[in-house]
C-alpha cells in the first residue's frame, strides 16, 4: 500500500544514480565507516560525513549502500536531488524509507501493512507522524529484534528544498534515540551533505550532538592518493579502449607521464569531480585523447593563495576551458539555461503526462531551433552533460508546438538528459565563477514563458477539442515567472490559467477571452526581453 508514496529513483539501486567508488579508492574511509556500523560498543548512532561539492560524498554513500546491502544490514536509503521530482523535498522521505524497510525485514513489512490499512492517510501526515507510525512503531513491535545493525542512509540532505525542512529532518532523526526502546547499538543513520551552516548547527546541539560522529571529506594525502589511482586507472582504460585503438596505438605507456598525473592531482584539490570530468573530456570517442589532454594541461595553474579565496578555482577553469571549445557558445548556453529552467519547473510541478517526449526536444521547440540543434549544441560537452539515446531521437512532429501534448510530456523522462554533477549547474548560475559563460536565468525564464504564451495563442486557431491539455503551458509559465523580478506577471498568468480551465470545462465558451489576456503579457515579456538586450 505504500508503493504509491515511494519516490522512484531515490533508492540506492536506482538506475538514476552515479556509480560507486572505484574498488581501489576510498578503501580506508569506507572500511572505517563499516567498522563503526558493526561495532556494538560504539557510543554514536548518527554519522554525518560532509564536504564541498565534488568531494565524492554520493559515491561513498553508494558504496556504503552496496556493502551494507550485501551484509543484509541496509534497511533503507534516500538520495535527495534538487531538480528531480519526488527527490527534492522531504514529502516522500519516510514513506520511501518505510517501504524499503518492509522489503529488508519482512516481519516489519507485515506490521507496516497493518498500520497503513487501518489509516491509509498516514503517508500524507506530518513527518513526525510518518516517522513514528511507519518506522519506529513497526520496529518496536517486532517480537524478535534483529541481531545485526539496521542502517539507514540519507544522501545529499542539502539538496532537499528548504533550510527549515533540512533542520527538521535532522531533529527528527535525533529524536529517535530519545526513545528507550530504540537501541543505539542496532539502528544507525548515515547522513551526507555539504557543510551548510544550518545543517552544521543542528549537529552542535542536542539531541544530535552527543550521538553523532562527524567526518569531513577534504583534501588529505589519502584523498590525493585515491585521486592519483583513479586517474591512472582511468587513463589506462582510455589508452586500451577499442574506441581509441587507432589514435592511441603509437602512444607509449605509461600515459600520461607521472609529472602530468601529479599536476592533475594538484589541480583536483581533493575534489573527485575534477578528475572525473577530466577523464570524461579526454575519453570522448570523437576526439584524439592526447589532444584533449593537452587542452587540460595548457590551463594555467592557480596559486595556493588564490585557491584560499576561490576553492573551486581549478574546477571553474576546467569548466570554462571545456566551454571555450564550443563552436557556437551562445546556442549551447541557451540550451543549458533552458534545461536548467525546465528542470527547476519539473521539481515543483508534479504532473503525470503521456506519451513521452524528450526534454531536449521541447527545449529546441521553445527556443525556436531546428530538430537536432539541441544534441548538436551539446555534442562537445558530453563530459559535463549526460544524454541518453532516447534524447537524440524524437517522433514529435515539427509543427512549432501546434500540439499542446508536445509540451506536457517532458516531465516523465527527466533522466534522459542530466548534468553529470550539480557543481556544473552551480558554476553556470554564479556569474562570479562562470563570467562570460553565466546562464542568464531571468532572461531565459522570460524567453521560455513568452514561447509558451505564443504557443497558447496558436491554440485559439484550433478546434476546441484540441484545447483539453492547454493548462500545461500555463502551469509551466507560472513556474517560470516565479523568480522573475516583475511578479505581477504571475497574477496575469494565473488569470489566464483560470480562464483556460473554464474553457476545458465549457468547450463552447469564447476562446478569444484568453487571447485578449495573452496580448498584454506578450507585450510585457517582449519589452523585458528587448530591454535585457540593450534596447
Amino acid at each position: 500500500m505504500l508503493h504509491q508514496w515511494v519516490s522512484n529513483g531515490a533508492a540506492h539501486d536506482s538506475a538514476q544514480h552515479a556509480p560507486v567508488c572505484h574498488p581501489d579508492t576510498r578503501k580506508t574511509i569506507i572500511g572505517d565507516i563499516m567498522s563503526w556500523i558493526e561495532d556494538p560498543s560504539r557510543t554514536s548512532s548518527v554519522l554525518w560525513f560532509n564536504g564541498p561539492a565534488g568531494a565524492g560524498k554520493t559515491a561513498i554513500a553508494q558504496s556504503l549502500c552496496k556493502h551494507c546491502a550485501a551484509a543484509q544490514w541496509l534497511a533503507g536509503s534516500f538520495f535527495f536531488s534538487r531538480h528531480t521530482p519526488g527527490r527534492s523535498n522531504a514529502d516522500f522521505l519516510f514513506p520511501t524509507l518505510a517501504f524499503e524497510l518492509s522489503l529488508a525485514i519482512p516481519d516489519v513489512g507485515k506490521i507496516i501493512d497493518e498500520i497503513v490499512a487501518k489509516d491509509p492517510s498516514i503517508p500524507t501526515k506530518e513527518p513526525e507522524i510518518q516517522l513514528q507510525k511507519l518506522i519506529l512503531e513497526p520496529l518496536q513491535q517486532l517480537s524478535e529484534q534483529p541481531e545485526h545493525p539496521i542502517v539507514i542512509i540519507i544522501d545529499g540532505l542539502d539538496e532537499c528544498e528548504g533550510e527549515d525542512v533540512q533542520s527538521n529532518v535532522l531533529r527528527l532523526l535525533g529524536s529517535v534515540f530519545q526513545r528507550p526502546s530504540i537501541g543505539r547499538d542496532r539502528i544507525c543513520f548515515i547522513v551526507t551533505s555539504r557543510p551548510e551552516p544550518w545543517i552544521h548547527d543542528e549537529f552542535t546541539i542536542e539531541p544530535l550532538f552527543s550521538i553523532t560522529r562527524q567526518i569531513f571529506l577534504g583534501q588529505t594525502s589519502e584523498a590525493n592518493d585515491d585521486i592519483r589511482t583513479f586517474l591512472r586507472l582511468g587513463f589506462t582504460e582510455i589508452h586500451d579502449s577499442p574506441k581509441h585503438r587507432l589514435t592511441m596505438s603509437n602512444v607509449a605507456k605509461p600515459w600520461p607521464s607521472y609529472r602530468v598525473l601529479d599536476d592533475l592531482v594538484d589541480r583536483s584539490s581533493g575534489q573527485f569531480i575534477y578528475p572525473a570530468t577530466v577523464l570524461k573530456f579526454v575519453g570522448d570517442p570523437n576526439y584524439r585523447p592526447t589532444d584533449r589532454l593537452d587542452i587540460i594541461t595548457s590551463i594555467p595553474m592557480i596559486s595556493s593563495s588564490a585557491l584560499t579565496s576561490k576553492p573551486f578555482g581549478a574546477l571553474d577553469q576546467l569548466y570554462s576551458q571545456i566551454l571555450s571549445t564550443l563552436p557556437d557558445k551562445q546556442r549551447t548556453l541557451d540550451i543549458l539555461s533552458a534545461l536548467i529552467a525546465m528542470q527547476q519547473a519539473t521539481s515543483a510541478l508534479l504532473l503525470d503526462w503521456d506519451p513521452h517526449v524528450e526534454l531536449l526536444r521541447v527545449a529546441e521547440k521553445l527556443l525556436g531551433l531546428q530538430p537536432g540543434d539541441g544534441p548538436q549544441a551539446l555534442r562537445m560537452i558530453h563530459s559535463l552533460v549526460h544524454i541518453t539515446g532516447r534524447s537524440l531521437i524524437s517522433d514529435v512532429a515539427d509543427d512549432n508546438l501546434s500540439r499542446p501534448e508536445d509540451l506536457q510530456t517532458y516531465y516523465r523522462d527527466e533522466d534522459q538528459i542530466r548534468f553529470h554533477h550539480k557543481s556544473f549547474v552551480d558554476y553556470l548560475l554564479d556569474p562570479s565563477r562562470s563570467l562570460e559563460y553565466c546562464a542568464e536565468m531571468e532572461e531565459m525564464n522570460a524567453r521560455l514563458a513568452l514561447a509558451c504564451i505564443i504557443t497558447m495563442q496558436t491554440f485559439s486557431l484550433q478546434p476546441t477539442s484540441r484545447i483539453a491539455c492547454s493548462t500545461f503551458p500555463l502551469n509551466f509559465i507560472c513556474k517560470l515567472l516565479i523568480p522573475h523580478p516583475k511578479c505581477s506577471y504571475l497574477g496575469l498568468c494565473n488569470a489566464l490559467l483560470d480562464s483556460s480551465r473554464h474553457q476545458v470545462r465549457n468547450p463552447t465558451s469564447n476562446i478569444d477571452r484568453s487571447v485578449d489576456i495573452l496580448r498584454p503579457i506578450c507585450v510585457l515579456l517582449g519589452h523585458f526581453g528587448s530591454r535585457k538586450n540593450g534596447d
